[in-house]
């Protein structure tokens, strides 16, 4: 079993990746060009990246990603020094998914997969499974 500093140091790691990931897709989002993510007609980062579902106000939804990752960091540091109890954790990443399951049901609506996307959906439930961890075992 992970002791509570690995899984906040992972925490971190996991923020950390996927405020490059985000911010990436932030990028792509307003210099759309292929890249290696767009392989066909079913894995398109472009594709998913210019649709309809890709903005929310006018927003890029990567940037909102990046900010998740960011106050994800900033949560896991906290929890490190024990500055916020780990409900704040778990709230954080029960938003993320629900975020994530919306954007997944998008993609089927398009039709297309983003690969980048994809590693993004992989980091907030793998956040999420380790937030539960925190907040039941209290370890």
């Amino acid at each position: 079993m992970m002791k509570k500093n690995s899984m906040l140091s992972l925490l971190l790691i996991i923020s950390l990746i996927g405020i490059g990931s985000s911010g990436y897709l932030t990028i792509h989002h307003f210099q759309p060009n292929p890249g290696f993510c767009d392989i066909n007609t079913i894995f398109s980062c472009s594709t998913v990246n210019t649709s309809k579902y890709a903005e929310l106000f006018h927003i890029p939804i990567a940037l909102f990603g990046v900010l998740w990752f960011l106050i994800l960091g900033i949560l896991s540091m906290l929890l490190f020094y024990r500055k916020v109890p780990e409900k704040y954790l778990l709230f954080w990443t029960i938003l993320g998914m629900i975020s994530v399951f919306y954007f997944i049901s998008a993609e089927f609506m398009i039709g297309v997969i983003c690969l980048w996307c994809t590693l993004v959906h992989i980091l907030v439930i793998l956040t999420g499974g380790l937030a539960i961890i925190l907040y039941r075992k209290k370890i």
